[in-house]
């Protein structure tokens, strides 16, 4: 998750920012795989990010900013719950195997 907030993760629109592959294209066929279309847009994580959603969505509004920092509106337990579950989501999306 560090790796994520920093955007020096292994999605190929990280690497290309740090000049480390040459070009920034998802697996799925995007042009940018960034962090954005990794939580909330790829086909290939459909799954995974439903079950996202229906964890978090109660807690706050779905942003990448709350997935991945959680909000100053939560408690300290809410934004447990919400950091948890998206420590889940990238579990089960098997991207960073």
């Amino acid at each position: 998750m560090a790796k994520l907030r920093l955007r020096c993760s292994n999605l190929s629109g990280h690497l290309f920012n740090l000049n480390i592959i040459e070009y920034s294209a998802c697996s799925c066929g995007f042009v940018n795989e960034d962090e954005f279309h990794y939580f909330f847009v790829c086909p290939l994580y459909n799954r995974p990010r439903v079950t996202l959603q229906n964890a978090v969505s109660h807690l706050a509004p779905l942003s990448l900013r709350t997935l991945l920092f959680g909000s100053d509106a939560l408690d300290l337990t809410q934004n447990k719950e919400i950091i948890c579950e998206t420590l889940k989501f990238i579990k089960k999306s098997k991207r960073f195997e």
